[in-house]
């Protein structure tokens, strides 16, 4: 083979660019994963995410202070029957604590996507994927979309509802945790539940076609890696409020 030949022959780079990533993948996600696996790049990609992801959740922690506060208020009353200075703590703490609730997520987004795309990749070799660190941050990236358009979606949902009906997190979810009575409802059940919203599962199956075709596994070994992450994410939500 002549050199010529070799020169014919190489895959072209892509020339799409992040936002055309971004964009294709809630309708192509096969496609863009594809092109990353040769390309594998994702910073473009996950700043645009993030900024994004970060304009969302201001707006929707804005929309939803109220709720937050009230919420704040009820975990303050359920310590004071078992601890009664950290309560007081926690009182004392409540600005604070409400103006960290809109600055924490804003920071937060990009570790966790980096976060994802690590343990992405490190699932992804257990079950035989062969990609490097680079193509999990791309597949967590990608996953992060759904996020992004479920959290503005929330923040909407705040905004027409606004009043009395705010009394929780869950109840701009899309989900089954919708339906629960904050008030009532376990802070167990509400962080279960709203990890099986239509926009954790999408990011999920997201994750699956990622590890499917930049990984080359099959598609049930995708999916059961992609459900292990989920499993990892839920329990990361779930322990801290287990008894509560």
């Amino acid at each position: 083979m002549t050199n010529a030949d070799m020169v014919t022959t190489a895959p072209a780079p892509s020339t799409a660019s992040a936002l055309d990533d971004i964009i294709e993948i809630l309708y192509r996600p096969s496609a863009v994963f594809a092109r990353r696996r040769a390309d594998p790049k994702f910073w473009g990609a996950l700043i645009i995410v993030a900024v994004l992801m970060a304009v969302a959740m201001y707006l929707l922690m804005t929309n939803m202070s109220a709720a937050i506060e009230s919420q704040y208020s009820r975990q303050i009353q359920e310590t004071a029957r078992t601890n009664p200075q950290r309560a007081e703590a926690m009182a004392n703490m409540r600005g604070m604590a409400m103006t960290m609730g809109k600055i924490i997520p804003v920071v937060i987004a990009p570790i966790a996507i980096l976060l994802l795309g690590i343990f992405t990749w490190l699932v992804g070799k257990i079950f035989g994927a062969n990609m490097n660190l680079n193509h999990g941050f791309v597949i967590a990236t990608m996953a992060w979309v759904p996020r992004v358009i479920g959290t503005i979606v929330s923040a909407v949902l705040a905004m027409l509802m606004g009043g009395e009906k705010l009394q929780g997190m869950n109840v701009v979810s899309i989900g089954p945790a919708r339906f629960l009575d904050p008030l009532t409802a376990s802070q167990r059940d509400q962080a279960l539940l709203m990890r099986l919203d239509v926009w954790t599962i999408w990011a999920t199956i997201l994750i699956a076609i990622g590890l499917h075709v930049i990984g080359g596994i099959s598609k049930g070994k995708a999916a059961a890696a992609a459900f292990v992450l989920w499993l990892v994410a839920t329990a990361v939500q779930v322990l801290p409020v287990l008894n509560q």
